[in-house]
């Protein structure tokens, strides 16, 4: 449990030094969580721009785990609640792929995966664009859909999930706490990055209802799915299980959360996955003073 931001860092992604140009906005990987888990306390959006390019330069964005879902909720979040803004963000990020080349330069491999990256930034804007809840930001996500249809055929897993993603909800209204959590791990890390953009306590309670799924899959209802894939309840769960339990060892109000919401529960299956999240940080905890 002493994994210092883990709910990121221990779904795998890469660890790079940091580039001079994101350093100007965050010191570390360290500090830039921080900031982002923390925004719906301290909304900083002014700070965006330089969050956006740092997670580009630094990796976050373009290794395996879930990150790119996180942020995309993130964005989501942050895109509702600064509509007039959006323009000039995208603005500013569309000179993001040459900053990544710039740094990168050397690297052979770069000029490969270059515009598999840059595609990759594209999708995961879109995502936040069609998931912002407003009308006018939507209709910003079909223009950029009908001019950019390289979205389509990448070959990165986190790229291509999030491409496929596109094509299948590009004409769906719903929000994000109505996506059927079963079509993926992705659905559980937008709600938390919705969370940290927002505070809105209802992102993170659509997601108590995969944590039984870890121990009991069969408890995962599968309706339709637009999506085509079905993917293992049990990932799912754990992934609700591993965020939840991080954020309250990290913080202590997401720990009172995390009581409050099994005082509060009537499903007996979530109760029983709750009392075992709050027992585990607290043995943690104490652990950890010895």
């Amino acid at each position: 449990m002493k994994r210092l931001f883990s709910l990121f860092l221990c779904l795998s992604f890469p660890l790079f030094a940091l580039p001079c140009a994101a350093a100007a906005d965050f010191a570390s990987e360290e500090d830039f969580a921080q900031w982002l888990v923390g925004y719906h306390r301290r909304p900083e959006p002014a700070r965006l721009s330089g969050a956006f390019h740092y997670a580009a330069t630094s990796g976050w964005l373009g290794g395996p785990g879930l990150f790119s879902g996180v942020f995309s909720g993130f964005l989501a979040g942050v895109f509702r609640d600064n509509p007039e803004k959006v323009p000039g963000w995208q603005t500013e990020w569309s000179t993001l792929g040459k900053a990544v080349a710039d740094k990168e330069e050397d690297d052979a491999e770069d000029d490969a995966e270059d515009g598999e990256a840059m595609a990759g930034r594209e999708a995961i804007v879109f995502f936040a664009l069609w998931y912002a809840e407003r009308p006018d930001l939507r209709q910003m996500a079909r223009a950029m859909r009908e001019k950019n249809e390289n979205v389509k055929s990448l070959a990165h897993m986190n790229v291509k999930l999030l491409a496929h993603m596109i094509q299948n909800y590009h004409d769906d209204a719903r929000s994000l706490e109505e996506i059927p959590l079963n079509q993926g791990e992705w659905v559980v890390s937008a709600l938390w990055g919705k969370f940290y953009a927002t505070g809105e306590v209802t992102a993170l309670e659509r997601t108590l209802q995969a944590l039984p799924w870890e121990e009991n899959p069969a408890l995962a209802e599968y309706g339709n799915q637009p999506l085509g894939v079905i993917f293992a309840p049990q990932w799912i769960g754990r992934t609700a299980h591993w965020m939840l339990s991080d954020a309250a060892y990290l913080d202590p109000r997401m720990l009172e959360l995390c009581e409050t919401f099994l005082e509060q529960t009537r499903d007996t299956a979530i109760a029983e996955a709750l009392r075992g999240i709050v027992a585990e940080v607290k043995k943690a905890k104490a652990a950890a003073k010895k």
